[in-house]
């Protein structure tokens, strides 16, 4: 278990939490490069400045912890961490979830039989999308090639502002990137994730996910055609 002692003893809310993949992972990681701080005394430190100020046994902890972000925000308590601009809160929380997953916890931890971790996300409207694409692609091939490889997909919006955003496709997490502009989003599907997606004609659903918030807008649809469908294309 991580921690400084072993008197340390998660709040188990939390760690659920945590461990449901509420919180972005890599941000996390990137935020402890940032901290410096020694992985085996960064759990306790963190949980303990998380935690802080709120009840042990909550009702609902994503609530409290909601607050404290608008708290952070109000007081200006906020870090940069890859061009994001987030609360000291939302730091914290991507910190313990990166040293989770390096402790060997399955940071995306399904229900039995749940195959799709966006699953109990509340259905909002996070931001209001203008466009988007590629839309379509075809069968065992891959769209928007990088030259840094994998494929790409493009998102703009018109108020995205700056959070802890990711862009699931399907029931998997792309990595992004949020332009200079803060109103365009760029995410990598990588060739394993288009060969596992794109095997057969079909519908993959993509959504814009609050990581924090444990809320979900749904943005679209990409379109998988048939090989044959190339030449109705032109």
């Amino acid at each position: 278990m991580p921690g400084g002692g072993d008197a340390f003893v998660p709040n188990p809310q939390l760690e659920a939490l945590i461990a449901a993949g509420d919180f972005s992972v890599e941000l996390g990681g990137k935020h402890l490069q940032d901290l410096g701080l020694a992985s085996k005394d960064a759990f306790e430190v963190l949980h303990t400045e998380v935690m802080n100020g709120l009840p042990k046994h909550s009702a609902d902890l994503r609530r409290e912890l909601n607050g404290k972000v608008v708290q952070d925000f109000a007081a200006g308590r906020v870090c940069r961490v890859d061009g994001w601009q987030l609360s000291a809160t939302e730091c914290r929380l991507a910190a313990l979830a990166f040293l989770l997953k390096k402790s060997g916890v399955r940071v995306k931890m399904l229900a039995a039989g749940d195959q799709d971790p966006l699953n109990g996300l509340s259905e909002v409207s996070i931001a209001e999308l203008v466009n988007w694409g590629p839309r379509f692609g075809f069968v065992g091939e891959e769209f928007n090639v990088q030259a840094s490889g994998g494929s790409a997909l493009w998102f703009v919006f018109a108020n995205l502002g700056q959070q802890p955003y990711e862009i699931y496709f399907g029931a998997s997490p792309l990595r992004t990137s949020l332009a200079g502009s803060r109103n365009l989003i760029t995410a990598t599907v990588t060739r394993d994730q288009v060969r596992q997606f794109a095997s057969k004609p079909g519908e993959i659903p993509i959504h814009l996910v609050h990581s924090v918030r444990g809320s979900k807008q749904l943005l679209g649809h990409f379109s998988v055609w048939p090989k044959a469908r190339c030449a109705e294309a032109w």
